[in-house]
């Protein structure tokens, strides 16, 4: 159903990453699902595995920059993507969201250390 609660199971199976052209990779098994680039870019990807596992796991990457991700018609139906502001789009796997959030292009370079800091302190 809809109203799944969140487990943490997915940690177990999570990994970052940073490489060596500066991509910041959250790893869920063998699927990059979130990778912010070094100009703080956001690219989500499934991998086609919808599920809450998927979902719970973007949304804990994600969340530190105030932005989520929802299956508003079930796990199989079309993800949304939001800011909870002016910004929802459908979740495309390994398409590059356009540029939301921070508008000072330097605030938005950090998002990838930002998000490997809160990995490796247990944040999100």
């Amino acid at each position: 159903g809809k109203g799944t609660r969140p487990t943490g199971a997915f940690r177990k199976f999570e990994s970052v990453e940073q490489k060596p052209n500066g991509l910041v990779v959250v790893k869920l098994h063998e699927t990059e699902i979130v990778s912010v680039d070094p100009e703080g870019n956001f690219t989500l990807d499934t991998g086609g595995f919808k599920t809450s596992m998927t979902l719970e796991a973007m949304n804990s990457a994600l969340a530190p920059f105030r932005i989520s991700v929802t299956a508003p018609a079930g796990f199989d139906g079309d993800w949304m993507v939001s800011d909870g502001k002016r910004f929802m789009q459908r979740v495309q796997d390994g398409t590059q969201l356009p540029v939301i959030g921070h508008r000072d292009p330097a605030v938005r370079a950090q998002r990838g250390k930002l998000l490997m800091m809160n990995k490796e302190q247990g944040r999100c």
